[in-house]
């Protein structure tokens, strides 16, 4: 175990005050001498939304070989369906205002109207894969791709009535007699005015969305009659495995064109953008491990290879392991290279065991428990005050 010790830092704890936070009720006092409220009635239900649309079906995908054959492909996909109106907010019911009390009113709210429901999506045209020795053979092809149009929305609908009130405004007149210092009895009177406002009508609902339109599906080219090759773009590879490699990967290389309309038949319903097939590309990659410490405590861990959209492969380190690495190129082929490692567990493994001095000798005890300090570049963060400083220990 090692101790890192920090020199001249002073540490300043605070603690944040709690905060409570209490849900307010949605019933207040009236502000004109009355200390009760009351809605009257019982508010009318919320309309119910229209259903969503269906979505829309995709097309067919299809792989078919241009021998100058007339053919006609059906790949459209279907339209969604439109969405369903809402129905009407309800009334609010059992509007019988109480006469003239010493508190004020407010009639019960109407229901809110229903949303309309959205349009369903459109379905996507299938996609088309095509074999052929010469262009001019898709002359005899004749193909439907087109998207599927999106549902029209449904409609909302209106809100219901709130109740209404008959009596707008009264006022109550209480007496009693007082006596004053001087032993006088007088009789006074106080009046209080009182109101009736009327419920709410309820909102109109939200339209619904409208569907989306599909997309046409895409046209792919391939010159010969042989399948297009597989590819096999990613891979996993563990620490146990690489003394098999080095790996292979490969991805499919299409040149993306225009000028499709003007290969297929007339009355075509496709995408004007087309890819060609060029060749299947292959590439190695190797993994070495150089690490002073053994293999075996990692052979688990693996290494993620991808080529991308260029034809480089390219290497994900494994989670939970801290990779001192380099790539070099080994027998012409491109290798990681692992040169050192710690786990994060290991890096992490860090305990405040005290302090010590005071001013300017004042010590920070810190005990590195997996002993990787040599090997890991450490930085720690001491807030002091409001202020955050970055600390580089001396080992």
């Amino acid at each position: 175990m090692r101790r890192l010790v920090f020199l001249g830092v002073f540490i300043a704890i605070a603690a944040a005050p709690a905060v409570l936070k209490a849900d307010v009720g949605a019933s207040a006092p009236t502000t004109n001498g009355a200390e009760r409220y009351y809605r009257f009635g019982i508010d009318g239900q919320a309309g119910w939304s229209g259903q969503d649309g269906r979505a829309g079906q995709d097309g067919r995908d299809a792989e078919v070989t241009a021998d100058g054959t007339w053919q006609v492909l059906q790949m459209s996909g279907t339209d969604g369906g439109n969405g369903g109106n809402a129905m009407p907010g309800g009334d609010a019911y059992g509007c019988t205002e109480p006469y003239q009390p010493d508190y004020d009113l407010e009639g019960a709210w109407g229901g809110r109207g229903g949303n309309g429901g959205d349009g369903g999506r459109g379905g996507s045209g299938g996609d088309l894969l095509v074999h052929f020795d010469d262009l001019a053979q898709l002359r005899s092809l004749q193909v439907f791709q087109g998207p599927g149009r999106g549902g029209d929305p449904g409609y909302a609908n209106t809100g219901g009535n709130g109740c209404r009130c008959y009596i707008r405004n009264w006022s109550h007149t209480v007496c009693h007699d007082t006596t004053d210092e001087q032993g006088h009895t007088h009789h006074v009177c106080n009046t209080y005015n009182y109101y009736c406002q009327d419920g709410q009508d309820g909102g109109w609902g939200y339209q619904g969305s409208r569907g989306s339109d599909g997309v046409y599906g895409r046209i792919l080219l391939v010159p010969g009659h042989d399948p297009v090759p597989a590819q096999k773009t990613t891979m996993d590879v563990s620490f146990g495995q690489i003394a098999s490699g080095p790996f292979t990967l490969s991805r499919n290389r299409w040149f993306a064109k225009a000028g499709a309309h003007g290969l297929f038949a007339a009355g075509s319903d496709i995408r004007d953008d087309y890819q060609q097939f060029d060749r299947n590309i292959q590439g190695q990659y190797g993994i070495e491990w150089r690490a002073p410490r053994p293999i075996d405590a990692y052979v688990d861990q693996a290494v993620h290879l991808q080529m991308d959209g260029d034809f480089v492969i390219r290497a994900s380190l494994p989670d939970g392991l801290w990779l001192e690495n380099h790539e070099e190129t080994v027998a012409g082929v491109p290798t990681l290279v692992v040169t050192q490692v710690v786990t994060e567990a290991e890096a992490k493994d860090l305990v405040f065991t005290g302090v010590a001095g005071s001013g300017t000798g004042f010590e920070i005890l810190v005990t590195d428990r997996s002993g990787v300090s040599d090997l890991v570049k450490t930085a720690f963060r001491v807030k002091i005050g409001n202020q955050t400083l970055f600390w580089y220990p001396t080992r």
